[in-house]
């Protein structure tokens, strides 16, 4: 220890009093469910408004910004670049009908106006270029990050040449029929330095928008404003008025303007009214929520389309914010079923059933009508060893049965909980299962 660290300064006795729950304390942990699943409301407001935004402005914002950076590279300034200036470019030089009729008269807003009254009413408005391409980068981001469920840094890297596949221009007549995807680098495979290429099917809208960002990228490498190793998706540098990299920060202000712009639904907390801000995570979630459930409970769709290798994951993304007395119901209702079907392959169920027959003083149960239960006391009945009148009040029903078991997961006597596994199969490949089992805690 002494001869690496010690010599470069770095007092070896520090590192050896270093474990892991020292580790752990000093580092800022992530909790589980620090995000909310936003309502499907809020979903549709944004999304729908996203694609009617893009629709009508898109490809003429996109060629405002660009001639915008354009003739600001080939503009002689007589001293620094100043807000007048730019304002003088934008109306000599960009400013058409077409981005006349969106309400755009200036580049961006001045300093002192930000987050007053006054910038939200011209934001609205259009009158603003650069924050006109935010609202219509944040649209794009919505529209996407809704139906392709991608994690925001694999958004964030996309490719600006394979990243649609086929490379066929989707507004071609003879494409009306083509099936497009998304490629992307999927995070969470592979390694650390290389993962896996993979794709997920996408509609022909979104690839019409897609398509517009890359001819819009290879637009500014023409013009010589970003290199041929930026990526897809650009943020712009309102002083310079130059492409950049699109970090995570320039992300999510984009969410944030796009929900201002389109005046995403509001919830009162603690008496104060507050705007839902989505972020990429939640429109992830959501739309995994939607197709699973959608799906029947296709558990391994699901895991398809989040792009996680791992099926517990994909476990905890589902129910993590599944309210706790529904998530209860659902797992009562599935050890109920079990119950009265006879299918003992649930772990535990043989300690659960005897609990239950031990409590109504009964050797077995099954599901049965009333008419059946009649027709097996008939050759008693005849006998005279039994009367042939029989109610549910002689039998435990199924109802009672849901309530004891319901009642043993509330109060945390037993739960129902997946046990993941990793299997050969014929191939040679490992594939993850997973088996039902009632944990027993203790009593």
């Amino acid at each position: 220890m002494e001869s690496v660290y010690g010599l470069r300064g770095i007092p070896s006795a520090g590192l050896n009093e270093l474990d892991a729950k020292v580790l752990f304390k000093t580092t800022l942990q992530k909790f589980r469910g620090r995000f909310v699943t936003i309502p499907y409301d809020v979903l549709l407001h944004m999304l729908g408004n996203s694609f009617e935004y893009y629709l009508s402005n898109g490809r003429a914002i996109l060629r405002g910004v660009l001639d915008m950076m354009d003739a600001v590279k080939h503009h002689r300034f007589e001293s620094r670049l100043r807000f007048n200036q730019l304002n003088d470019v934008l109306e000599q030089r960009v400013l058409t009908d077409e981005l006349k009729s969106i309400g755009i008269r200036e580049w961006y807003p001045q300093k002192q106006d930000v987050g007053r009254p006054i910038f939200f009413e011209k934001l609205r408005n259009g009158q603003f270029l650069l924050q006109s391409y935010q609202v219509l980068l944040g649209s794009f981001l919505i529209v996407l990050g809704s139906l392709a469920a991608r994690r925001q840094s694999e958004i964030i890297d996309l490719d600006p040449t394979s990243c649609l596949e086929p490379r066929i221009n989707p507004y071609l007549e003879s494409s009306a029929d083509t099936l497009y995807c998304l490629q992307y680098s999927a995070r969470k495979t592979g390694s650390r330095t290389k993962h896996f290429i993979l794709s997920i099917g996408i509609t022909l809208p979104l690839a019409k928008m897609l398509w517009d960002m890359m001819e819009f990228r290879r637009e500014c490498e023409a013009r010589e404003l970003v290199t041929s190793k930026a990526r897809l998706l650009l943020s712009i540098d309102h002083r310079k008025v130059l492409p950049c990299k699109l970090e995570v920060h320039a992300y999510n202000s984009v969410l944030d303007t796009v929900c201002d712009f389109f005046q995403s639904p509001t919830v009162v907390i603690d008496e104060i009214e507050k705007r839902y801000y989505l972020r990429q995570h939640q429109l992830r979630r959501i739309s995994v929520l939607i197709f699973y459930h959608s799906s029947g409970g296709n558990i391994e769709a699901a895991r398809h389309l989040l792009g996680h290798a791992d099926l517990e994951q994909v476990y905890i993304y589902l129910t993590e914010n599944v309210p706790g007395a529904l998530l209860e119901s659902v797992k009562a209702e599935v050890i109920t079923d079990c119950i009265y079907s006879g299918d003992e392959g649930l772990e535990g169920f043989e300690w659960l059933k005897q609990r239950i027959m031990e409590k109504y003083d009964s050797k077995d149960f099954t599901a049965r009508t009333l008419g059946e239960i009649e027709k097996s006391y008939e050759p008693l009945a005849k006998r005279g060893l039994k009367n042939m009148s029989v109610s549910f009040s002689d039998v435990v029903n199924q109802e009672n049965c849901f309530d004891e078991v319901w009642g043993l997961i509330k109060t945390h006597k037993i739960d129902l909980t997946p046990e993941f596994f990793v299997v050969g199969t014929d191939d040679g490949m490992p594939e993850t299962r997973f088996s039902l089992i009632i944990k027993i805690m203790d009593l």
